[in-house]
């Protein structure tokens, strides 16, 4: 994720951008086991799974839909090496 960050960051405050990219990530892995956590003590252990694989889910579907490709294509070397 780190690299998707730097390749959106804009160039003139990478820095701050990445810091506050680190802070929200972070940030996220400190919840996740208190969600997790109320959502099984909420509807068991093994619904709990499930609701978190469908949150997964709709978060990778949010990011294949609204972030974009950053991967620049580059047109194959046709040309042939002789050594």
């Amino acid at each position: 994720m780190m690299t998707l960050g730097a390749d959106l960051a804009p160039r003139e405050s990478m820095g701050e951008f990445l810091g506050i990219w680190r802070l929200i990530g972070d940030a996220g892995s400190t919840a996740a086991p208190i969600i997790v956590g109320t959502v099984a003590d909420l509807v068991g252990l093994s619904a709990a799974a499930f609701v978190m694989a469908g949150a997964g889910l709709a978060a990778a579907a949010v990011l294949g839909i609204f972030v974009p490709e950053t991967l620049q294509s580059q047109p194959p070397n046709t040309e042939a090496v002789v050594g």
